[in-house]
């Protein structure tokens, strides 16, 4: 609306007017280009944590050191430390792990069994 008021008011001359159909696809096009950012950045605000703490739960991992009660996992590419879940038996060196929680910088694991499907 601003460039039709400034430049197509009645004492501009008419070499200075600018075309209606520009200015209302300018605007269009703008809106748009808002309306697209827009729904971006609030698709990433509705997003799940992808690090730290909740992103490791539900990860699956390897045991590097014994896990009874306490070893070594390496999930997500790092080694932590390991505390398998009380009501299950102890987990050797090379096996799966599915992380069920963290507290503070050692994971809470138990065996993984691969789900069919």
């Amino acid at each position: 609306m601003g460039g039709l008021i400034l430049f197509n008011s009645p004492g501009t001359p008419s070499f200075q007017r600018v075309s209606v159909p520009l200015v209302i696809a300018m605007g269009a096009l703008t809106a748009g280009l808002f309306a697209v950012l827009l729904t971006l950045v609030l698709r990433a605000q509705r997003r799940p944590t992808a690090v730290g703490a909740p992103a490791l739960i539900g990860r699956v991992g390897e045991v590097r050191q014994r896990v009874a009660p306490l070893g070594q996992v390496q999930v997500a590419g790092e080694l932590w430390a390991a505390e398998i879940d009380p009501h299950e038996a102890a987990i050797e060196e090379g096996a799966r792990v599915e992380v069920t929680g963290v507290e503070g910088l050692r994971l809470r694991v138990r065996p993984w069994d691969r789900k069919p499907g």
